[in-house]
């Protein structure tokens, strides 16, 4: 295919010099695709490693959620509680 374009296109250097960059860039663009790979190994490898560490986390952080909902649920209890003794003490005294 490059010596049919080459054919096609008048002959004055310029298009070897072309043709020289296009295989350069072929070979970055190779280069690049071969450091991408590497890359998205790394990534899985480090992904794997990382998952129980977030599972973990995620798991306690549940369990903390869950606890301060039991706090808060508490403590709407003892503001409950705290109204209805001020309500009698204001009524025992004011009477």
């Amino acid at each position: 295919m490059e010596e049919d374009l080459k054919d096609t296109l008048p002959q004055d250097g310029r298009i070897d010099e072309l043709l020289a960059l296009v295989r350069g860039l072929a070979n970055q663009v190779q280069g690049l695709e071969k450091r991408m790979d590497s890359l998205e190994v790394r990534v899985d490898q480090r992904l794997t490693e990382t998952r129980p560490i977030w599972e973990a986390v995620l798991s306690r952080l549940d369990k903390i959620e869950g606890r301060l909902d039991k706090m808060d649920e508490r403590l709407e209890a003892i503001e409950k509680d705290v109204r209805i003794i001020k309500d009698q003490v204001e009524d025992t005294v004011y009477c």
